[in-house]
């Protein structure tokens, strides 16, 4: 799994490289659809090298079969040079893609992870009934956009309705190029429509007193807060129940706190914070430059931002040696957190947490009551007395911390579920011994499963029990697995709890 999943939001372009692709376009020599699409996509890929650097891009191609021709990669220059190995095959299998994309994101990034899929097709999918009943449900959320290599008056809607009948998440935005005839400025210019629409740059202004910065926040809160609506339909249910009305332009840090403090606390969105480059003017001229086909000129921008101090790079390095993470205000009663993260030790970045509006911390109660340190803490308020001169903050409280206690955040890592269902094959073998230890793991295992709702992880529970029910030849031991069995199939109320064999 990547280390940052979460912050970044990837992108897969899926690329029709079937027949009807090859199609000429009339008045063009030797141009077709195909050509024209990857000319669009070469300008598409220059526009997010220059605005977002550190997004993943995976290119993936389809017709009767599904090719992954670029995994996810930053590297745009591999990108572009992939697209020289696009050749038209034989028949469309959407429908196939999409199950292959659905394998590749939920291998790379999991479930959770916001996704961009940009579709890049004439429309002319060729799909018979069979695919059309198989319709892809997408266990991430998605915002899918379709480029159409088609002029919209040669367009027939039913071909519009074989792709919304083939994919249960509705596209943002379906985009023909303008005019009445396919050119190569047309098709450019519909990628890059589609860039400045949904992969727009977002600016803010990082301070700290008189020091502040011109920062960009990658990926964009504008792409982000779409994946932020109320979910209404099942395959939506991974969205954000929360929405933000307008994100702030100015990221004020009030403090600084140890690392430590910190630990896990329901996080609204998570962004990399990067020395901007990208204004609007020079953002402008990118995109007229990339429409005339020319190459933007690098050289004067480049010496001017070097010699020019960052306070980020201050602020950054500055949490990195210290171990410690930066309190930032958003608004009015609305925080967040600074903080420095590395990519498998190599690399580190500085990354943005947003918490939601008017969040409170039990471990450090509400952030706007936060204030300088005193230099002459009241012993009353320290335990400096019992251990040393060193302060204890936050001050220590009866009840246990959700987010602090490993043993009441169930599966937060991969692991732990693995962890917790070998338990109970070990604890099933060393019956009827450990009858009073297995029944409190899967006391344990039911509450959760019926908390969060995973009907097909109970399922496998059970599978486990009957398996070891079958091959134990300890009568005692095949009673306990049977009415644990019978227990967990037939009880399906969270507060009763399964019992040890003769208690009351």
């Amino acid at each position: 799994r990547r280390p940052h999943a979460g912050v970044e939001m990837p992108s897969v372009i899926l690329v029709d490289r079937s027949l009807s692709m090859k199609r000429p376009i009339p008045n063009e020599t030797s141009e077709t659809r195909l050509s024209l699409a990857k000319k669009g996509l070469f300008t598409f890929f220059t526009y997010l090298e220059n605005v977002f650097p550190l997004e993943y891009v995976s290119m993936m191609t389809f017709s009767s079969t599904c090719e992954v021709l670029v995994p996810f990669t930053k590297d745009h220059n591999e990108l572009k040079e992939s697209l020289d190995e696009i050749v038209a095959v034989d028949r469309t299998d959407l429908s196939g893609a999409l199950q292959s994309i659905i394998d590749i994101v939920v291998k790379e990034w999991g479930v959770f992870n916001p996704m961009q899929i940009i579709l890049v097709s004439d429309g002319i999918l060729g799909v018979n009934k069979t695919q059309t009943d198989n319709v892809v449900s997408l266990p991430f959320p998605c915002k899918l956009h379709v480029v159409l290599i088609e002029n919209r008056e040669e367009m027939s809607s039913t071909s519009l309705d074989k792709i919304c009948k083939l994919i249960d998440t509705s596209a943002s935005d379906i985009i023909f190029p303008t005019g009445s005839q396919l050119t190569s400025h047309s098709v450019t210019d519909v990628f890059l429509q589609l860039a400045q629409t949904h992969f727009k740059p977002f600016h803010a202004l990082l301070t700290c007193g008189h020091l502040q910065s011109k920062v960009a926040l990658s990926p964009s809160p504008i792409m982000t807060q779409s994946f932020h609506d109320i979910a209404t339909t099942p395959q939506h249910r991974f969205k954000n129940p929360y929405t933000i009305g307008e994100y702030p332009t100015e990221i004020s840090v009030c403090g600084f706190l140890d690392v430590n403090i910190l630990s896990a606390p329901a996080v609204y969105s998570k962004h990399f914070v990067i020395d901007t480059e990208m204004d609007g003017v020079r953002l402008e001229s990118l995109v007229k430059c990339l429409l005339e086909g020319k190459e933007q000129s690098k050289e004067s921008d480049n010496v001017s931002e070097i010699e020019k101090p960052s306070f980020r790079v201050l602020l950054h390095g500055s949490l990195k040696c210290e171990s410690k993470f930066a309190v930032v205000q958003l608004g009015t009663n609305w925080f967040g957190f600074l903080s420095s993260a590395g990519v498998a030790s190599k690399k580190s970045n500085l990354i943005l947490t947003v918490l939601f509006p008017e969040a409170k911390l039990p471990w450090l109660g509400p952030l706007r009551y936060l204030g300088p340190k005193p230099p002459n803490p009241d012993p009353r308020m320290t335990d400096s007395g019992n251990r040393g001169n060193k302060d204890q903050f936050p001050l220590s409280v009866s009840h246990t911390l959700s987010y602090q206690s490993p043993a009441h955040f169930f599966w937060a890592k991969e692991g732990g579920i693995q962890n917790d269902l070998l338990k109970v094959v070990r604890y099933s073998h060393k019956l009827p011994e450990k009858e009073a230890s297995l029944i409190k793991e899967l006391n344990k295992i039911r509450l959760v499963i019926l908390t969060y709702s995973i009907p097909n992880l109970l399922d496998v529970v059970c599978q486990i029990l009957s398996t070891e029910e079958a091959s134990t030849s300890n009568p005692q031991a095949r009673a306990i697995l049977q009415r644990s069995l019978l227990f967990l199939s037939n009880n399906h109320n969270p507060h009763d709890r399964m019992t040890i064999t003769g208690s009351k």
